[in-house]
């Protein structure tokens, strides 16, 4: 496998996990708010991919090409809060349908991912550089 190879998957690995770190933190920071309709409020968002990498230069054409998009279909929750000043002529309120659980789970799968990585990347350059140590 060429280093040009190594670093375009590395590369694709790292922004993929990267993509999906934005979108979980955004979704726990986004938990909470509140909003008058449930058209207008926060939707969870998750990352796509339109297809996977299959080859070397799917990688290379990949890596940037990873999306945070809104997740499709319904996904808030109705709240009963008469009191409250978004409140509709219902007394409900609209907050996103964020399990924060979930998205935790998701930033620190991500952030190991993303370290393996890193990791994978740093030993591969590690290793060319001693075998141009021995070739000296």
């Amino acid at each position: 496998m060429a280093s040009a190879e190594i670093y375009a998957i590395n590369l694709f690995g790292m922004g993929y996990e990267r993509a999906r770190l934005e979108a979980a933190a955004l979704n726990i920071a986004n938990a909470n708010t509140i909003s008058g309709s449930p058209d207008t409020g926060f939707k969870p968002v998750g990352v796509t991919l339109d297809r996977l990498p299959t080859a070397f230069a799917d990688y290379l054409e990949m890596a940037d090409a990873v999306q945070v998009t809104s997740k499709a279909g319904d996904h808030s929750k109705t709240l009963f809060k008469p009191d409250h000043p978004l409140a509709n002529n219902r007394g409900q309120v609209f907050a996103p349908d964020v399990n924060i659980a979930q998205e935790m789970i998701t930033l620190n799968a991500a952030t190991r991912a993303y370290e393996a990585n890193v990791k994978a990347f740093n030993t591969y350059r590690d290793m060319a550089a001693k075998a141009m140590e021995i070739g000296k």
